[in-house]
């Protein structure tokens, strides 16, 4: 009894002199203040107004790095890159096919000349020529020179042929119109010389690498009875778009020319050529 008593009194003492204050006597904030109980937020509201925000920022900025890296590291595609090119190549061979082309050639042929059929001699000539091509329209220049001996060397002759020709495209094919002058000099008989105009006809079909041409002529004049040309060559090029090409092929010139000997006198020259051609 006296045990309870003192504990009693003791308790009532500290009470009323001390600064202790029961802890049902502490508000929420003075309970956080001191530590008593934890701190209890609400994130909920923060998250739901800050996450959108974040997360549209965030999607716009890896959206703008992975087509940045798209464009940058993208890998080629081969056959675009083929498509491009090819197309590239069209636009500018069609370009170049409406610009001004020119074009020269020289040949080298070792002839073989007939007189009357009677009479042959054997030859060799160098033999330039040259165009222009613009649009559907090209000028052809051709210039050919052979001197032979016939009847062991008793008849010398010089024949000069100049041409100069303009035809139209159409497709594969070229026909027009040329003006020839012919000179016809020999050691016992006076120079012959006549300007007659001739019909022109030529076609050229292309693989890659290659191109085929043949044609021929036809032309009459006053002292001409007739005069006719026939060819066939192969242009044989390094590379599919290259200007260069060694050219390989056939001519065959022939004229029936009057008033020489025995009033009709006819010459021909064929045989075979090579040579060079560039396109420029």
């Amino acid at each position: 009894m006296i045990r309870v008593f003192l504990l009693l009194s003791i308790g009532a003492t500290l009470y009323a002199n001390s600064d202790y204050v029961p802890f049902s006597k502490f508000s929420k904030s003075d309970q956080i203040k001191y530590n008593f109980n934890k701190i209890e937020v609400d994130y909920s509201k923060n998250i739901k107004i800050g996450k959108p925000i974040v997360q549209e920022v965030t999607k716009t900025k890896e959206t703008n790095l992975v087509v940045e890296k798209e464009q940058i590291h993208q890998p080629v595609n081969e056959k675009q890159l083929e498509k491009e090119t090819s197309k590239n190549n069209t636009i500018q061979k069609t370009r170049y096919n409406k610009d001004i082309l020119y074009s020269a050639r020289l040949t080298y042929s070792p002839l073989s000349t007939k007189l009357d059929d009677l009479e042959k001699d054997n030859s060799t000539l160098y033999e330039p020529s040259g165009s222009v091509s613009f649009g559907n329209h090209k000028i052809e220049a051709n210039y050919f020179k052979s001197e032979n001996g016939f009847f062991s060397d008793l008849l010398n002759t010089e024949t000069i042929w100049y041409k100069l020709a303009y035809k139209h495209n159409y497709k594969n094919v070229n026909f027009g119109l040329a003006f020839n002058h012919l000179i016809f000099d020999t050691d016992l008989f006076s120079k012959e010389k006549e300007t007659f105009p001739s019909l022109e006809i030529d076609f050229k079909n292309s693989l890659d690498y290659i191109d085929f041409e043949y044609g021929g002529s036809v032309g009459i004049g006053n002292n001409i009875d007739y005069s006719y040309e026939y060819f066939f060559n192969i242009n044989i090029k390094p590379s599919i778009h290259s200007d260069e090409s060694f050219v390989v092929g056939y001519k065959n010139r022939t004229f029936n020319i009057k008033n020489i000997i025995n009033d009709e006198l006819k010459v021909e020259f064929a045989g075979p050529f090579i040579g060079v051609n560039v396109n420029f």
